[in-house]
């Protein structure tokens, strides 16, 4: 209770976060736990117990005229956002694993890391959107490498030879310093299972439509199956060995307001 009256608007975005995640969860049905220590929450699949953990990170390194924009034109931080994508998604594995030296996850459970994006957008007049400059979620830049769209050329023709986007492995820190953005692709992630990818604020419990996403991970130990987290779209991954096919599918959820 005394995150929600927190004055610091990112702390309370945070806790609130995960009253709209339970909220979503339990409109379907589903018994949530929440339990004194370990992730935010579980509820028991098929036999399988599925733990969930949620952040809504805070706008550290994003422009202040694209988080307090009025009107105007403006550039999309999309590299910015990206990276706090990243980051999340790395500091939520790393607790899973803790979680699992502790006894508290089992090896054998399915783990969820939910990020909504709220903070990033600003609060002032952009729609909830969790799409990067790829056009698809930036959950999917952030796990699958997955760039921006291309026109590919070959030199003794004017045509445009192929559309397509960029398969990108990291993108940079102001520092120079390299992160990575094929983290479904590395082994030492296949303890988490899925990532939930969000954009969610207090009409979301209205029943208002704000997207959600889930991006399955092609190596995950314990695989979420489809349908069992409420989303519009879900992403799977598939090695090809030359290269990779990533097909969208439709989710749970609707799309009407």
């Amino acid at each position: 209770m005394e995150r929600l009256n927190s004055k610091d608007e990112y702390l309370f975005w945070q806790q609130f976060s995960e009253i709209i995640i339970a909220h979503k969860l339990a409109s379907r049905g589903v018994e949530l736990v929440h339990p004194r220590e370990g992730p935010d929450f579980c509820f028991d699949h098929n036999e399988c117990r599925v733990w969930v953990e949620v952040i809504a990170p805070e706008p550290k390194g994003i422009p202040e005229d694209w988080l307090n924009h009025k009107y105007g034109i403006f550039s999309f931080p999309h590299q910015e956002i990206l990276l706090r994508w990243t980051s999340s998604i790395k500091e939520k594995h790393s607790k899973f694993e803790k979680y699992k030296i502790n006894n508290i996850v089992g090896e054998s459970d399915i783990c969820i890391i939910c990020i909504n994006g709220i903070n990033l957008r600003g609060l002032d007049g952009i729609s909830p959107q969790i799409n990067g400059i790829s056009q698809t979620p930036f959950a999917v830049e952030a796990l699958l490498s997955v760039g921006p769209m291309q026109v590919s050329f070959k030199l003794s023709k004017e045509s445009a030879q192929d559309l397509g986007h960029q398969h990108r492995n990291a993108i940079s820190k102001p520092s120079g310093a390299d992160v990575p953005t094929d983290t479904f692709w590395d082994k030492n992630y296949e303890g988490t299972s899925a990532v939930w990818a969000v954009d969610l604020d207090e009409t979301a419990l209205n029943g208002n439509y704000q997207p959600m996403a889930i991006v399955h991970n092609p190596l995950a130990k314990n695989p979420l199956g489809l349908g069992v987290i409420p989303a519009h779209e879900e992403y799977r991954a598939k090695d090809l060995g030359d290269f990779f096919e990533i097909k969208k599918e439709n989710g749970t959820e609707s799309k009407s307001v």
